[in-house]
């Protein structure tokens, strides 16, 4: 493990989210390392976003992934000794899924992997999203501001 990491056992997403209440949407980390993390989620008629009887529109995986590069960045962070850094994501490309829904019970697992280091802020990265019947993958571009200020008065600075 790197110094630039924190180890996964004893740390929550809480820690390493700034996401909160509904809006935290991944349910547990399943590895972490400085350019790749795993996070599991669990779909169920609870689940943010859950449209009966279909489920979970498949393009929420894309908010699965974006959290999956946060909760990368708040550890890398963490690990530091920094603060958890607020991002955007910019955008996503590449977006090709097996289905429309994510089924009730389904049980997926979150991949992220950093193509390009946040240079400037900007970053770049591929992510995947699987389980059973499930495959869903896109590349991601993020902003982190330095400093962690995401007003709309500090990016226009």
């Amino acid at each position: 493990m790197s110094e630039n990491s924190v180890s996964v056992e004893g740390a929550c997403l809480e820690d390493a989210l700034l996401h909160r209440g509904p809006m935290l949407l991944l349910d547990s980390l399943i590895s972490h390392h400085p350019e790749r993390l795993s996070a599991a989620v669990h779909v169920s008629a609870d689940s943010s976003f859950f449209l009966a009887p279909h489920g979970v529109p498949a393009w929420i995986a894309i908010e699965y992934m974006a959290q999956a590069i946060a909760a990368l960045g708040g550890l890398n962070a963490l690990g530091r000794g920094e603060p958890v850094p607020l991002g955007l994501l910019i955008g996503s490309q590449k977006f090709h899924s097996s289905c429309g829904y994510l089924p009730s019970g389904v049980e997926l697992t979150v991949e992220v992997v950093e193509n390009v280091a946040a240079t400037y802020g900007l970053g770049a990265f591929e992510g995947r999203v699987f389980g059973e019947g499930v495959e869903i993958s896109a590349r991601l571009s993020v902003y982190v501001k330095p400093g962690g200020d995401l007003s709309l008065e500090s990016l226009s600075a």
